[in-house]
């Protein structure tokens, strides 16, 4: 409402964000709100528009790998410019000036794709997780029992149902997200399987061992 203080979306990510409002006050709820969630809830969010979404918010930090890389790789790094960039205490945006370098006069950002691109830490692609869907949760559901044959409903005969009726695997991802409040985090973990979380003392002691 009002003005705005961040980048826009532009009209048609406002529109899509607004049509997902619903989904994305669930996903919220059921503390699943990612930007997997995104990707695989909402209509036309790819690979590429998540990880402009994390340039945009974190750009103050990838500035700031640029003056080092700059001052690395001795990169002229002159051209001052006005950016707006997210502060996580405020939670607001808030403008600032930064020296850059440039590239045929225009100021440039070095991205390290490794970190953002969305699609190297994505965990998933749709198809991926709308199987694993299907095998823990949509197979011996009562919604699919009548596209059953001698009992049984492969996931291609399942996709195949999908194509006859209209319905894309982002639908049945945003319907299994909805649903099931574990599913994300139950996914990430098989492809991704939890790192040890470090007690205080087993830091104290690892920060204590030349003492």
């Amino acid at each position: 409402k009002g003005k705005p203080g961040g980048k826009s979306l532009g009209d048609t990510l406002k529109l899509l964000f607004l049509s997902a409002l619903a989904f994305l006050k669930e996903a919220y709820l059921k503390d699943q709100l990612s930007l997997n969630t995104m990707r695989l809830g909402i209509k036309n969010i790819s690979y590429d528009r998540v990880s402009d979404f994390t340039v945009n918010i974190i750009i103050e930090y990838l500035i700031e790998y640029t003056n080092q890389q700059c001052t690395l790789h001795n990169i002229e790094c002159g051209t001052e410019v006005i950016l707006a960039s997210f502060d996580l205490k405020s939670e607001n945006w808030e403008k600032s000036t930064y020296i850059l370098p440039n590239y045929n006069g225009k100021p440039i950002i070095f991205i390290p794709k490794k970190l953002i691109s969305s699609k190297g830490k994505a965990v998933c692609t749709i198809d991926q997780f709308v199987s694993f869907g299907f095998k823990n949760f949509i197979q011996n559901s009562p919604e699919v029992r009548h596209l059953k044959t001698n009992g049984k409903l492969t996931y291609k005969a399942y996709k195949e149902h999908l194509k006859e009726t209209g319905r894309s695997l982002k639908d049945v991802a945003r319907e299994l997200l909805s649903k099931n409040k574990d599913i994300l985090s139950e996914f990430e973990n098989l492809k991704v399987p939890n790192i040890e979380e470090l007690s205080a003392n087993d830091l104290e002691d690892i920060t204590n061992l030349d003492k």
